[in-house]
């Protein structure tokens, strides 16, 4: 009985496919397999991309109906140097403050005369002006504006002419600094304070009503009194 029962196996042995040998074989087949339809993948997104090719080179571009207008328009320059205008009226600047938005040069004409052939003191006054009558703008029309303005130094005209040696002030200097305008321009921004945020840095003393409107901060450059400087 052994012996017959080891014949059988023998013969069981022979009839059985190795498995270890077919597992290999499998392996191979299907790792060729995948390579065969990855192939086939790619081949036919080649061809999708080769027919969107051709008709985008094939489409004509889309006409432009009207061109894009590039620059500032003659009204809204014009709307523009009127609320510069308005600013500089409730400001006090000397003179009868009529404004002219140069489309050339992108400055401002106050009274026929360039705002770059003024005194540094009123190019200052003048440069605050712009800022502010723009925000105004742009919050009356609804048009995106930060929200928030810094002005450094806008009362220039207010310096000390005698600090710095040749540092006279200019006849239209002397004109405005003869006005009220410190006070004006102050209560301005005070009272339109809704509108936006203004940071103003300035070197002279201001208003005395200033605290109903605003908030003063004192920058002494001592570090043992108050504070030393704005960082």
């Amino acid at each position: 009985m052994r012996s017959e029962l080891a014949d059988i196996e023998e013969k069981l042995g022979k009839a059985t496919p190795d498995f270890n040998a077919q597992q290999r074989k499998l392996a191979e087949v299907l790792s060729v397999r995948d390579r065969v339809r990855h192939g086939l993948d790619l081949l036919e997104r080649r061809a999708e991309l080769s027919k969107q090719k051709a008709k985008v080179e094939a489409a004509k571009p889309p006409k432009r109906e009207e061109k894009i207008q590039s620059g500032l328009g003659s009204q809204t320059a014009k709307e523009f140097a009127d609320v510069v205008a308005d600013v500089l009226l409730e400001w006090g600047f000397p003179g009868q403050k009529k404004v002219f938005f140069d489309a050339g040069t992108f400055d401002l004409v106050i009274d026929g005369k360039e705002r770059r052939h003024n005194g540094k003191g009123v190019r200052a006054i003048t440069h605050s002006a712009f800022k502010v009558a723009l925000l105004l703008y742009c919050r009356a029309r609804k048009l995106p504006h930060p929200g928030f303005l810094v002005l450094d130094t806008p009362l220039l005209t207010y310096r000390d002419p005698m600090k710095k040696p040749g540092d006279k002030l200019t006849t239209d200097e002397e004109e405005l600094r003869n006005t009220d305008l410190k006070e004006r321009f102050f209560e301005h921004l005070g009272h339109i304070g809704t509108e936006a945020q203004f940071m103003i840095f300035e070197n002279v003393d201001p208003p005395p009503k200033i605290s109903e409107y605003a908030t003063v901060e004192t920058f002494t450059n001592d570090l043992n009194i108050g504070r030393q400087g704005l960082l």
